[in-house]
């Protein structure tokens, strides 16, 4: 009777597990370096959303460090590990990884979720159209929520300098958030914008800012070279600009908030943003198809402090934001 039992025990498990839906594979291609802060947040927000269904495979361009000479090699390395991964879907992270890929895959019948894009995807099509195989969430950095904050807790600041590097993700970012304007206004506080080529241009700039200026707001300081050629980190560029600047600095990532770093921040997550792009591919795998699905736009914002900047330029966090902000 016991081996009875076990037989149908067997057979019932038998036919149960082939009736279980297999399980997918995802390939996830981000634009950066494995160690690059927001790629990680991404990639676990990706990882949270999709592991109960999918295994979740990497490739990293590396386009922060490496020269823009070799990004299409990398970009041919990316398709050819797409190629082989036979995954059942694709996430393009950030805006090189769509611009080398994007129109490769359009071709392809494969749904691609992007994530991070800081331009409009539709311009890295040659029609103009995004391809219906595509959706995703765009990143959208909050700087005039920035600038909002920075009038609540320093109610006597008028002039905000908006300083940007020259890269293809500074001019997308003024150019979607802000409209390519040169001058612009809210709460009080008018910001001009400064574009810097060179390090020594931002530390140039940051030295004297003081005499205009009550506040900075750097944009897009992840790729900035030094006077050798070698790419600075963010937490590199931020600490240097904090230590030559004479004015409070506010960025918009968590990690730059420091004792030696930022004074504040109003940040998109990366993991929430990673866990959004997940949603969508969720949905993508159950069945639903990437044309009805309207690509989201992330600008939802989290406040981080530090209290040792704080005290050195004298703040005092009204206590709504005190409450709701995460010290560093």
């Amino acid at each position: 009777m016991k081996y009875m039992l076990l037989i149908v025990f067997i057979v019932s498990a038998f036919h149960s597990a082939k009736g279980w839906p297999e399980s997918k594979v995802v390939l996830l291609v981000s634009s950066y370096h494995y160690k690059f802060p927001w790629t990680n947040q991404c990639e676990a927000g990706i990882r949270e959303s999709v592991s109960a269904i999918a295994t979740v495979e990497t490739f990293y361009m590396d386009t922060k460090r490496l020269p823009e000479t070799e990004f299409q090699d990398r970009a041919d390395q990316a398709l050819k590990k797409i190629e082989e991964s036979k995954a059942d879907l694709i996430f393009l992270g950030d805006d090189n990884a769509l611009k080398f890929l994007g129109p490769k895959l359009a071709k392809k019948n494969i749904p691609v979720v992007f994530l991070g894009i800081n331009d409009n995807p539709r311009v890295y099509f040659s029609d103009g159209l995004l391809p219906p195989n595509m959706t995703g969430v765009l990143e959208r950095t909050p700087i005039l929520g920035t600038l909002r904050f920075i009038s609540k807790i320093m109610p006597k600041a008028k002039r905000v300098l908006v300083i940007a590097g020259n890269s293809q993700t500074s001019r997308a970012e003024l150019k979607n958030t802000l409209l390519d304007q040169k001058t612009f206004a809210t709460t009080g506080i008018v910001a001009n914008i400064e574009i810097a080529p060179t390090w020594s241009n931002w530390l140039e700039t940051l030295r004297s800012v003081h005499e205009t200026y009550d506040a900075v707001i750097p944009v897009a300081y992840f790729n900035i070279k030094d006077e050798n050629g070698r790419y600075l980190s963010a937490e590199e560029s931020i600490a240097g600009m904090s230590s030559t600047s004479q004015i409070p600095i506010f960025a918009n990532q968590d990690y730059t908030v420091g004792d030696n770093g930022a004074v504040g921040a109003l940040v998109i997550n990366g993991k929430t943003h990673g866990k959004r792009a997940g949603a969508i591919a969720l949905k993508i795998l159950e069945g639903q198809s990437p044309l009805s699905i309207v690509p989201e736009v992330d600008q939802s914002g989290v406040l981080y402090f530090n209290r040792k900047q704080l005290q050195r330029f004298g703040i005092s966090l009204p206590q709504e934001i005190e409450n709701r902000a995460i010290f560093n």
